[in-house]
């Protein structure tokens, strides 16, 4: 689908969607015309593949939906993890009052001290992922942000902080990062772009204006 226009140039159904499968359709549709400067994809090998093998000189950029969405869905498994330590551990706190009564709540010290520290270190993890996704889905990847250059650093400190606490949750914050790692350039290639719009912009202005102070000069 072309984003301007919202105009589908392919939308068919096919039992795989492999390299050969996307290569037959666009290759169609290239004979047809269709070369367009560059296209936004997910990360899907066939597509991509395919893509390459028709129009192997134009790029394809990273979509961010998947990329925030992955991010979204992280946080908000923390934070429901978070939550539910926050319930064991006042489930344990209303059992120790219950059994100090009967002289009984040294039983669950322990019990209630792990609690309260996977409590703790869960909503540290909570609000440390949050912040990093709101930090990436809101400056980093967002349309209205700096240049290409400026947004690269902080996505690699991005990645490199979820590196860092990929041993408190490996199969859930690990693929997340791994996505973010192999996909920056193509996730970030919008930017690129509109450095180039807004440089052609300010180059157009600016022979406006140098044009007119021209005239002005010769009246």
């Amino acid at each position: 689908m072309d984003a301007k226009t919202t105009y589908y140039y392919l939308l068919a159904i096919a039992d795989q969607r492999d390299e050969t499968t996307w290569g037959l359709h666009l290759l169609d549709l290239a004979n047809q015309g269709l070369h367009p400067d560059y296209t936004i994809a997910n990360g899907g090998r066939g597509l991509r593949a395919g893509q390459a093998a028709v129009w192997d000189d134009g790029p394809c950029h990273g979509d961010v939906f998947h990329a925030e969405r992955d991010l979204v869905k992280l946080a908000f498994f923390l934070e429901n993890r978070a939550a539910g330590c926050s319930t064991i551990r006042q489930k344990l706190e209303r059992k120790m009052e219950r059994a100090k009564k009967w002289g009984q709540g040294q039983s669950l010290s322990r019990k209630l001290a792990y609690a309260r520290q996977a409590e703790d270190q869960a909503i540290e993890l909570a609000e440390d992922i949050r912040t990093l996704t709101d930090w990436m889905q809101n400056d980093i990847l967002s349309p209205v942000g700096p240049d290409l250059q400026s947004r690269r650093e902080p996505y690699d400190f991005v990645v490199e902080q979820l590196r860092g606490r990929e041993n408190l949750w490996l199969h859930r914050i690990g693929p997340v990062r791994h996505m973010l790692e192999n996909h920056r350039d193509n996730l970030l290639a919008f930017a690129g772009v509109l450095d180039e719009r807004f440089a052609e912009i300010a180059a157009g202005n600016y022979a406006s204006q140098a044009s007119s102070r021209l005239e002005l000069f010769r009246l």
